[in-house]
């Protein structure tokens, strides 16, 4: 009885060492990738739309020469884009979208404007994307105010028809712009509480049916 009890004893302290490393197993993240990749027509922003794990923005009208699909992807989605006959360009591989922000500008090659508050990076003549230090929060004034914002909204619909020219407006810019995509949900820690313990369950069984503690009754009244 005092190998049975120090078995099961065992089997809790291993329990209790697996459980909180399996929400970190199961959560744990993909490396994604900031991307800008060009495209034409509707199917190619289904396409895009479907294949991008988060969307940023789609840029279309006469600044660009191309309309821009900007979003995260992981490196099979970029496998993907360029099986599929599209050319994503990587711009950065951190993800962490709070330091981002895009801007367009109404005459073209002004990005250098923006060097003094972070790293820029070009998305086309009249767009520029700039990453800023950790912590730093920009204040639409001075040379930023000659910018006009173009935000990563929490929500977007992808576009229902042929790509059609968007000309940004001095007064307060609306650009077709894109939403996350519904990201991988993550296992609930209950649920991987609830599996361990089941298993645990059917061991401490299955230990104690071969041990004879299980079934013995049974077996007795049968003999």
């Amino acid at each position: 009885m005092r190998k049975i009890i120090g078995r099961i004893g065992l089997l809790l302290i291993i329990v209790c060492l697996l459980v909180p490393a399996f929400p970190k197993i199961f959560a744990q993240e993909v490396n994604l990738l900031l991307s800008v990749t060009p495209y034409t027509t509707r199917d190619d922003t289904d396409f895009l739309f479907s294949q991008s794990t988060k969307v940023l923005a789609y840029l279309e009208g006469e600044e660009v020469k191309e309309p821009l699909f900007l979003s995260l992807i992981t490196e099979q989605q970029r496998k993907n884009f360029i099986n599929k006959g599209f050319n994503p360009k990587i711009l950065d591989y951190s993800t962490d979208i709070s330091r981002y922000a895009l801007f367009y500008h109404p005459k073209p090659n002004q990005s250098a404007k923006l060097q003094a508050f972070g790293e820029v990076i070009p998305v086309s003549s009249y767009y520029t994307l700039l990453k800023t230090p950790v912590g730093v929060t920009l204040a639409h004034e001075g040379v930023i105010a000659e910018f006009f914002d173009v935000p990563f909204p929490e929500k977007i619909v992808p576009p229902n028809l042929e790509i059609k020219k968007t000309i940004p407006a001095s007064t307060g810019t609306t650009f077709p712009a894109s939403v996350p995509k519904q990201e991988k949900k993550e296992i609930s820690p209950f649920w991987i509480v609830f599996l361990v313990v089941v298993i645990f369950i059917v061991i401490v069984a299955l230990i104690l049916r071969k041990l004879g503690y299980i079934g013995r009754k049974g077996h007795d009244e049968k003999a």
